[in-house]
């Protein structure tokens, strides 16, 4: 049983670690939508989902965020650094184009958490997903030796 406490602590700090990236990609998708819309005539600048969209960047960025690197801070010892603080702190968020540029700064800085998490070893740092499966390397490593294994036994009986 304690090694399977020890591999959720593991597999929650990874998530952990790795939610300010995922939330910039998720930005970054959403402001790609919806520039194609903008772009292609389909929705106006004055639109409501263009104004909720900016709104909830907005939010991620006054109230998610502080509570997400304070979090990180406590639990895990990561600084931010200044740099990406005094960009988010210049960025003004008014346009779509603002809301791409804030994920692509969330994407930058969640990159860099990655890169300097000293708990990390080399089977947890980058996940494998495809649609809703999401899978470390060494999740996926014991899944093909255990398919290899499954075909092995299969042909030799």
């Amino acid at each position: 049983m304690s090694m399977l406490k020890k591999y959720i602590e593991q597999r929650g700090r990874t998530l952990d670690l790795e939610i300010v990236h995922f939330l910039g990609k998720r930005i970054i998708r959403k402001a790609d939508k919806i520039g194609k819309k903008l772009k292609n005539k389909r929705i106006t600048p004055s639109d409501q989902c263009v104004i909720d969209f900016i709104e909830e960047c907005n939010v991620i960025r006054y109230a998610q965020l502080p509570k997400i690197f304070n979090d990180l801070q406590t639990k895990y010892d990561l600084e931010i650094e200044y740099a990406y603080l005094q960009q988010l702190d210049h960025l003004q968020i008014s346009r779509v184009f603002d809301c791409r540029t804030f994920g692509e700064v969330l994407t930058t800085i969640g990159k860099s958490i990655r890169t300097r998490n000293k708990y990390k070893k080399w089977l947890y740092q980058a996940p494998l997903s495809f649609k809703k499966i999401r899978l470390t390397i060494g999740e996926f490593l014991i899944c093909i030796l255990m398919v290899i294994m499954l075909i092995v036994f299969k042909f030799n009986s």
